[in-house]
């Protein structure tokens, strides 16, 4: 519990977040979108996900992490660049946001 609390009062300051190149998969992506959705990350304005190994299924843990109403209200940046996402994740990460995900999205990076 102490090594919690400290965590979540660390990473509620957050703006920046970067695990580019970090070789991360769907299982990583599927951990950080349960913290996403704890409402820890209230400070978070950019996420670069870039060049990982993430596939739908970790776009879809993502997208409704960020679907629940609070988890990431200043997000503006969010960089998926050179993953493996299909259109599945996409269309995932695409309802979401029409639902009202992530409503200070500027940004977003997908190829």
């Amino acid at each position: 519990r102490l090594y919690e609390a400290a965590f979540e009062e660390q990473f509620g300051q957050t703006k920046w977040l970067n695990y580019r190149g970090l070789g991360w998969g769907d299982a990583e992506a599927a951990q950080l979108a349960e913290v996403i959705a704890s409402g820890v990350a209230l400070r978070l304005k950019y996420l670069d996900l870039t060049s990982l190994q993430i596939g739908s299924k970790g776009l879809k843990a993502l997208a409704d992490a960020l679907g629940k109403e609070g988890s990431a209200p200043r997000l503006e940046g969010l960089y998926l660049n050179q993953n493996q996402i299909g259109n599945e994740g996409l269309k995932a990460l695409a309802a979401a946001l029409k639902e009202g995900a992530a409503p200070s999205l500027k940004v977003l990076t997908a190829d």
